[in-house]
């Protein structure tokens, strides 16, 4: 009997003895409450082990933020009633082999933030009531296959902040519970095609914050039953989605997506939530949302690229309710038919873009009851004065105008009667633009008349010099003429006279047809201008008046080139 005593340890008949007593074995700086609760908290205490004088009865037990650098399993050995362990933030950088042996009514483990590099494969043995496994914050660079093999009833495993590049098949075989799964903030590249494939009952999936450029084409499709999937802050360029036909919940942003595939999101007919934001889309086409018959809310938010939303481009989403377009700086046109369901819609940010026109159809929608439109460049002609004020009345939002330029920064609220006025008032300006124009025009059709009058004159003056040069006779009437008898002036008028202009080389000849005479005159022969005339012309014969009345020589303003006198009887050029 005696023997039996001796074994047990002094500090258990202690406590069976003077249950009063427990309390003084409460560490310096730990709050230790064993009535009902049997919890122990240790935050910020200067221990480096887990003290061995605890009521070990204890269920719950926080060590965070201490200098914990290793477990010993004698001293875990000591609380086989633990169900919370929590021993985040410390320095513990190894797991030792059935370091938890004993801990199996364990529900919670914490080990989140101190530096473990690596799992052993026995490390977790005796878990078998574990259901959350926290190993955040750590430094794994890689997962072991059947590292969780023995935690059956696992249903949350936190794995986010390590170093993981990879991982393998297997890794989480044995997981038949699991429901969440996050390996955000690691450095993934690839996922192997059949890594979920032991995992079926998993509900949430966290893959954001890693460097995956693709995924194969079944990465996915043994979650059956995932409702949440997060792949934001990766590089993915497009994405496969077979198998997931229960999503709820979709975040794709800032990524590298340039357009939306609508065939790969038609099978998400359960869809609810779409984040697509910070990616590089171009334009929305018409039906990029076909089949997401239940989706209730979109984000595209600061999509740099993204500079227009064509017609119907959310048609089919018949459950639409809170729509985020803000920050999309170079957004400037959204097509008046490009939601067809715009009158479900509840909530619409349409903040910082670059959108110079709302669609009208804004006014019909009745369920709306927040809008956001501020930081657009908004253009107020008489379209958009003829239901925007009483939108923003309706909203209580103070927008104001951009263009025209005499309408900058009024309020447009204010300007709802401003649209028959402005009409006026472009109409006057476009009036005495146009009367001024006119003026214009015609002031300079003066100046250039003007200048050119006199040109046109002289030029009419030469003319007719020319022609009066060609009608006149070679001589006067005072030379031909002696006496009334002899008067043929009369026969003159029917014949052709010629001047120099009439001798072109357009009739054949040119200065060489010409003869010279004995005494170095030249004589040319002549035609008419128009040959035809000539074969009717009758020759003309004047007779030669007396001697006397013939000045022998003549005046030199008669003198011509086109003959000379070679007798004293004058002779009229058809005849040389």
């Amino acid at each position: 009997m005696m023997t039996r005593w001796g074994e047990v340890p002094i500090f258990c008949i202690i406590i069976v003895t003077f249950p009063q007593v427990v309390l003084t074995m409460c560490p310096q700086k730990c709050v230790c409450i064993s009535e009902e609760q049997k919890v122990t908290r240790c935050d910020n205490a200067a221990l480096t082990d887990i003290p061995a004088l605890l009521d070990p009865r204890i269920t719950s037990l926080t060590m965070t933020n201490c200098t914990l650098k290793r477990l010993d399993p004698d001293v875990l050995e000591l609380y086989p009633d633990l169900e919370y362990l929590d021993l985040s933030f410390n320095k513990i950088d190894v797991l030792g082999m059935k370091i938890f042996k004993y801990q199996t009514r364990l529900r919670v483990l914490r080990l989140g933030g101190n530096q473990l590099s690596s799992l052993q494969l026995d490390s977790f043995i005796g878990l078998s009531q574990l259901q959350i496994l926290d190993l955040s914050a750590n430094q794994l660079g890689q997962l072991e296959p059947l590292s969780f093999s023995e935690l059956s009833h696992l249903q949350e495993l936190i794995v986010s902040d390590n170093l993981l590049t990879t991982l393998l098949p297997d890794t989480f075989t044995g997981l038949k519970n699991l429901q969440r799964l996050d390996l955000s903030n690691n450095r993934l590249h690839t996922i192997a095609q059949h890594l979920f494939d032991d995992v079926p009952t998993l509900h949430s999936l966290d893959l954001s914050h890693n460097n995956l450029s693709a995924t194969e084409a079944d990465t996915f499709a043994g979650l059956t039953s995932l409702k949440r999937l997060d792949l934001s802050s990766n590089s993915l360029v497009d994405l496969s989605f077979n198998g997931l036909n229960n999503l709820q919940y979709l975040n794709i942003s800032y990524n590298l997506m340039q357009r939306i595939i609508t065939s790969n999101y038609r099978s998400l007919n359960l869809l609810r939530e779409l984040d697509l934001s910070s990616n590089q889309m171009m334009e929305l086409a018409t039906s990029s949302f076909d089949g997401l018959n239940s989706l209730e809310v979109l984000r595209m938010t600061n999509e740099p690229y993204l500079h227009s939303i064509k017609l119907n481009a959310f048609s089919g989403l018949k459950s639409l309710r809170k729509l985020n377009l803000s920050s999309c700086h170079v957004l400037e046109k959204i097509d008046e038919d490009a939601f067809e369901y715009g009158d479900r819609l509840e909530v619409l940010d349409l903040s910082n873009c670059r959108l110079e026109r709302l669609p009208q159809k804004v006014a019909e929608w009745t369920n709306l009851k927040s809008l956001h439109i501020s930081g657009n460049p908004l253009h107020c002609d008489c379209e958009m004065l003829s239901f925007l004020p009483e939108v923003l009345r309706k909203f209580s939002i103070n927008a104001t105008c951009f263009t025209p330029p005499w309408l900058f920064d009024k309020n447009i609220m204010q300007l709802s009667e401003s649209c028959t006025t402005l009409n006026e008032s472009q109409l006057s300006f476009a009036i005495l633009g146009a009367s001024l124009l006119i003026l214009i025009i015609l002031l300079l059709l003066g100046v250039c008349i003007r200048r050119h009058l006199p040109l046109s004159n002289k030029f009419s003056s030469a003319q007719c010099s020319a022609q009066n040069k060609c009608r006149s006779h070679l001589y006067s009437k005072p030379f031909l003429i002696a006496s009334p008898t002899n008067d043929k002036s009369d026969l003159l008028s029917e014949q052709t006279c010629y001047t120099t202009t009439n001798r072109s080389t357009s009739n054949g000849f040119s200065r060489s047809d010409g003869l010279y005479d004995d005494e170095g005159y030249y004589s040319s022969v002549m035609f008419p201008a128009e040959y035809n005339a000539y074969e009717r012309a009758r020759p003309v014969y004047p007779i030669p008046p007396p001697a006397a009345t013939i000045p022998q020589t003549l005046p030199k303003s008669y003198g011509d080139d086109n003959f000379r006198i070679i007798s004293e009887y004058p002779v009229p050029i058809t005849e040389l």
